[in-house]
């Protein structure tokens, strides 16, 4: 049968081999957070998001006359991610008189059923403007326009695009069609950086630090209790280990009677 010793050294031994597995249990999270924080950020650093929610499509706009884009999808979470528009007219297919105005819309295009041809130039831009997000122009001397919807404007995931081309009366030379390059690219990783970091380097981290120091102290304590004499422990670390404290029996009154 064991005695009082070899209970209390076997109950230091399982205790100090729970805390081994929690001290690994621990560390495997420690270092599993580290690397996905790695990994996201390698994600994000690297074109890989970029390239592969790029978008290029090419437009010929005839004079006189528009086009729409279709939809153009950004499959993200919407408010957690930004996406960029940018527009460059062909140079080399226009001159000097060209000029092209592009309206951007969200989730739906106005009605299309406007006849271009017998529309004033100025009441039409007026209705493709009344409900576009963003509108802008390019010109043979500004061929370059860009659009960057962050966050809270992009409180959407479907966008339209029209181009119009409109004639100018006054101008003989103003009548080539207008070819416009148009690129648009979106980052939906860049929301899981800041809040990764939030979570993991100053919530979970820390605390995972902290664990695996108390842990490390728990064991400091059982290697000191295993080296002293178990007959002279106290009966406040017996209880620590979980160990049944003998009470000595108060004599009976009859017997000291």
């Amino acid at each position: 049968m064991m005695d009082e010793n070899d209970i209390i050294k076997q109950k230091l031994m399982e205790r100090s081999a729970d805390l081994d597995v929690a001290r690994q249990r621990w560390i495997f999270a420690f270092s599993s957070s580290v690397l996905v924080f790695i990994v996201v950020l390698v994600l994000f650093l690297l074109p890989v998001s970029e390239t592969s929610s790029e978008v290029s499509q090419r437009y010929s706009v005839g004079k006189n006359n528009f086009d729409q884009s279709g939809s153009i999808q950004a499959y993200a979470i919407p408010t957690t991610y930004w996406i960029d528009f940018d527009f460059e007219m062909d140079r080399t297919a226009a001159n000097e008189h060209n000029s092209l105005y592009i309206y951007l819309y969200k989730d739906d295009l106005p009605d299309l059923s406007v006849d271009v041809t017998g529309t004033e130039p100025e009441q039409l831009r007026a209705y493709f403007r009344a409900s576009s997000f963003r509108n802008g122009s390019i010109t043979y001397n500004r061929p370059e326009l860009s659009w960057e919807l962050a966050f809270r404007d992009a409180d959407t995931t479907t966008y339209y695009l029209i181009f119009y081309n409109p004639d100018n009366p006054e101008d003989q030379y103003d009548n080539l069609a207008s070819e416009v390059v148009m690129k648009a690219h979106y980052e939906p990783l860049l929301p899981l950086i800041p809040i990764f970091f939030v979570i993991s380097f100053i919530v979970l981290l820390p605390l995972m630090i902290i664990r695996v120091y108390v842990i490390a102290q728990k064991k400091k304590e059982l290697r000191v209790l295993l080296s002293l004499d178990l007959e002279n422990l106290s009966n406040e670390d017996k209880v620590r280990l979980g160990i049944p404290i003998s009470v000595p029996s108060e004599p009976d009154q009859h017997d000291i009677n």
